[in-house]
C-alpha cells in the first residue's frame, strides 16, 4: 500500500483526511466504551487499521469487530494487517450495508460502533442508514464518531437520545468526538 497520506489524498472523499489517526484521538474515543465485555463491535471506515488494532487490543477473543472499509487498498491493507485475528471480519463495501451484515450473521444488538466516516463529505441522503443506528444499540452502548466539525451535530441530537461532544486537540486536525446512545 501507498503511503497513509498518498492513498488518503487520492481518496479524499472516502478517507476525509489527509493524516492518520494520532493515539490521543483513538484513547478519547474508546475510552468510556465497555469494550472489555463486548460480544459485538461494529467499525465504519476502517482506514489504515489504526481504531481496529486498538479495538482488537481491548476486545476479548469471545468478541467481534465487524468492519467496513471502501476504499480498496486500505481493505486489502487490513485484511493483510488482521489475518491472524478469527474475531475479525472486514467488509469491502460501505457501512450502510450494516443491517444486511447483522442480518446475515443474525446479530440483534451490539455493544458499540466507531466510525471515522467523513460525514461532512456525504450527502443527507447517503447518511440515511444512520437512522438504523440506534435500534441496534444495545441500552448500554454507544456509536462514537469522529469529525473535524459541528456540522453533524443536529442530524445526531435528531437521531440519538443523547449526544456529548468532546474534543481531541492532538491530532491532525483536532476532532470533534460525538458519543451518542440511546
Amino acid at each position: 500500500m501507498k503511503p497513509f497520506f498518498f492513498e488518503a489524498l487520492s481518496s479524499l472523499r472516502t478517507s476525509g483526511t489527509i493524516a492518520p489517526s494520532s493515539k490521543f484521538l483513538i484513547q478519547d474515543c474508546l475510552k468510556n466504551l465497555d469494550l472489555e465485555n463486548a460480544k459485538v463491535v461494529l467499525e465504519f471506515g476502517a482506514g489504515d487499521g489504526c481504531f481496529t488494532e486498538a479495538i482488537l487490543e481491548r476486545i476479548p477473543a469471545d468478541c467481534t469487530l465487524y468492519s467496513f472499509e471502501l476504499n480498496t487498498a486500505f481493505y486489502e491493507h487490513c485484511l493483510e494487517k488482521f489475518k491472524n485475528y478469527p474475531n475479525f471480519q472486514l467488509y469491502h463495501g460501505s457501512a450502510a450495508d450494516f443491517t444486511k451484515v447483522l442480518a446475515q450473521q443474525q446479530i440483534q444488538k451490539v455493544d458499540g460502533i466507531i466510525s471515522s466516516l467523513p460525514l461532512t463529505l456525504l450527502s443527507e441522503v447517503e447518511l440515511e442508514f444512520l437512522k438504523d443506528v440506534p435500534q441496534y444499540l444495545h441500552q448500554r452502548g454507544s456509536f462514537v464518531q469522529y469529525q473535524y466539525s459541528l456540522m453533524r451535530y443536529g442530524m445526531f441530537k435528531r437521531i440519538f437520545s443523547k449526544v456529548e461532544l468532546g474534543f481531541t486537540l492532538r491530532n491532525l486536525p483536532p476532532a470533534v468526538i460525538y458519543r451518542c446512545t440511546v
